[in-house]
């Protein structure tokens, strides 16, 4: 007896269509960066290729293509790409539900941003982070966090401040869960104000 399928919607059939055009689209990009000797252009391509099957919920040949995309970067020797490779390992890691995996991956690119001074990309690993403990129920761990952000030791952009002074207070939820709520809506307010870390929060 044949399987008979739900009929989609004319918006759900566009949603359908535009995941399958982003794994196309970035298959594409990694074939044409391949044939060019684009090597930058191909780890990114493997990046996005990885990032398209994310967005279907297929963490096995995300991991698989940003794993690719790491060791070209690694051979290649460049730490920006390095950094946004494990933040992309730590994705895929929590899409499969290997929440230390995740944490562990977002620790190792947040510091490697962090030592190539990018804050941007410190911020996106630390949020990663925060995520994966938080899905673990391990709200303590984000005063942990905060201070990794906080140990250079120089002075830290208004938003990085809001951030660090966001993971203390949620990390203390259990005791105070208004005033964490509150100042998470607070540093959430203040990064969507701004669009550089740098900026001021006012």
């Amino acid at each position: 007896m044949p399987i008979k399928l739900p009929k989609l919607t004319h918006r759900e059939q566009k949603i359908a269509g535009g995941l399958l055009a982003t794994v196309i689209v970035a298959g594409c990009a990694y074939l044409l960066a391949r044939e060019s000797g684009d090597r930058w252009c191909e780890t990114d391509a493997l990046q996005f290729l990885s990032f398209s099957h994310l967005l279907q919920h297929r963490p096995a040949p995300a991991q698989e293509a940003m794993l690719r995309s790491a060791a070209m970067a690694e051979q290649e020797g460049n730490a920006f790409q390095l950094a946004c490779h494990q933040l992309g390992l730590g994705m895929t890691a929590a899409a499969g539900a290997r929440l230390v995996d995740s944490v562990a991956a977002a620790r190792r690119g947040a510091d490697g941003a962090q030592r190539i001074g990018d804050p941007v990309i410190e911020l996106w690993g630390r949020a990663q982070q925060a995520t994966a403990e938080l899905a673990r129920g391990r709200f303590a761990e984000l005063d942990g966090i905060a201070a990794e952000i906080a140990r250079t030791g120089k002075p830290l952009p208004p938003i990085v401040e809001a951030v660090v002074a966001g993971l203390r207070r949620i990390a203390r939820a259990d005791q105070r869960p208004a005033d964490a709520s509150t100042r998470c809506w607070r540093s959430g307010s203040c990064c969507a104000r701004r669009s550089s870390p740098t900026k001021a929060c006012g």
